[in-house]
């Protein structure tokens, strides 16, 4: 009887950190975003930018880099978000949170 509550709770505690990595990790992908557009800013902003020919390419390979990642973060996030098999939704719930898109009243 005991050993069944245990088995309940260990599972649930689980669920809710494996719920709580997920949403951490998206978190972290808006970060690095957030990080990566600085970068980019930071890149143009550089004295030197209208420097030789060799150095322009190599900016420009740099922020193409950096755009690229971007993109793929925006990718990453959108499946996230876009919720097809309802996982953030039960995850948003489990974790105690409210889902947005039932209140709207706010």
């Amino acid at each position: 009887h005991g050993h069944s509550n245990y088995i309940s709770s260990s599972s649930s505690y689980h669920t809710i950190i494996m719920s709580l990595a997920h949403l951490e990790r998206a978190r972290a992908v808006h970060v690095q975003n957030e990080t990566l557009e600085r970068d980019i800013a930071s890149e143009f902003s550089r004295p030197g930018v209208d420097g030789t020919h060799k150095r322009r390419l190599a900016q420009s390979h740099r922020v193409r880099g950096m755009l690229d990642r971007m993109r793929g973060n925006g990718k990453k996030l959108k499946r996230y978000y876009a919720d097809e098999d309802g996982s953030r939704k039960e995850e948003v719930e489990r974790t105690g949170g409210r889902n947005n898109n039932n209140n709207n009243n706010n």
